[in-house]
């Protein structure tokens, strides 16, 4: 369900007008109202004005993080262009940024850039930590187990918690100990993750 249904009628020359005013409900929510018209501008065949709009929007964070997380929406037309510009951005001050580069990295499925994402995994930003480790889980599996299990001792909620998820989807029953203990974490989040990932890991130990 959308939380902005006024926008559900509305086409591509109108949904592009939206993306350069203001947003509707302040500041404070630009991030997903911008989001929500950019991946709109993405369903109605908008990718050529969201590709041309990463340079004009440069030093707008939240409609830049609008655009590249539209922009790797499936389906994804390939353009030469794309891989290289969220390459580019890995090197960003901004760390939501350099997270939707990696996470649109996953999502176009740039497996050979792992050397280049890799460099990030001590990032000061427990959202780049845990953007790195969705794109090794994704497109690396089989290096992500061990990673992963070392994470879980990260001095971070916000990537303990991405650990948890991660190990999850992986299915790998080795994780299961490590993911146990989780459950008695100091934060409610990754309590939370532990135990939906538990749901997935008992029944492979018991097969």
């Amino acid at each position: 369900m959308s939380f902005y249904p006024e926008l559900d009628t509305l086409k591509l020359n109108d949904l592009v007008t939206r993306f350069r005013e203001k947003p509707l409900d302040g500041q404070e929510y630009s991030v997903a109202y911008y989001s929500e018209v950019a991946s709109r501008i993405k369903q109605n065949g908008g990718d050529e004005f969201l590709e041309a709009e990463l340079k004009r929007v440069a030093d707008d964070e939240a409609r830049l993080r609008a655009v590249i997380s539209a922009l790797t929406l499936k389906p994804i037309l390939p353009t030469a262009g794309l891989q290289m510009h969220l390459l580019s951005y890995l090197q960003d001050k901004r760390e939501f940024i350099v997270m939707e580069a990696i996470d649109g990295l996953w999502a176009i499925n740039a497996k050979e850039v792992v050397d280049q994402v890799l460099t990030l995994r001590v990032h000061v930003s427990p959202y780049v930590r845990g953007a790195v480790l969705r794109y090794v889980r994704r497109l690396h599996p089989d290096r992500a187990l061990s990673m992963l299990i070392e994470v879980t001792k990260d001095s971070h909620p916000i990537v303990r918690a991405v650990a948890a998820d991660e190990l999850g989807e992986l299915g790998n029953s080795e994780a299961l100990a490590c993911v146990e203990l989780l459950l008695v974490d100091e934060n409610e989040n990754v309590r939370q993750a532990a135990k939906t990932a538990l749901e997935s890991l008992r029944p492979l130990s018991n097969s």
